[in-house]
């Protein structure tokens, strides 16, 4: 579509999980992955998924504490070998529910009221 999706999730990521961009690999939206993807139209696809992608972080987030904690300068690989050796799940999905559309346009307001 030209909206820079994939570049923007990407940034997502790399922000939410101080991840460097080049760690961060993105694969094309598929029924066989997320099968209820919210629609592409009205300039709002990076909103939702960004959001999105937001949630599935933090759930990444929550079960990693634990191994961050423990060892707070290691690196990704450090962290997901260890997650892979306490048997924790790395796969996480995320969603943006319509029913918190409120909570982001309020945001919007805040953020073109703050320029």
């Amino acid at each position: 579509m030209g909206q820079g999706v994939h570049t923007k999730m990407i940034q997502v990521v790399s922000r939410e999980l101080r991840m460097p961009l080049s760690s961060i690999h993105l694969r094309g939206t598929s029924t066989e992955t997320i099968p209820n993807t919210n629609a592409s139209g009205g300039s709002v696809v990076a909103d939702l998924n960004g959001l999105a992608v937001k949630d599935a972080c933090q759930t990444l987030l929550k079960r990693l504490k634990p191994i961050i904690s423990k060892n707070p300068k290691g690196t990704w690989k450090d962290w997901a070998q260890a997650a892979f050796n306490e048997s924790i799940s790395l796969s996480a999905t995320g969603y943006f529910r319509r029913a918190n559309w409120a909570q982001l346009l309020m945001g919007l307001f805040n953020y073109c009221g703050l320029q």
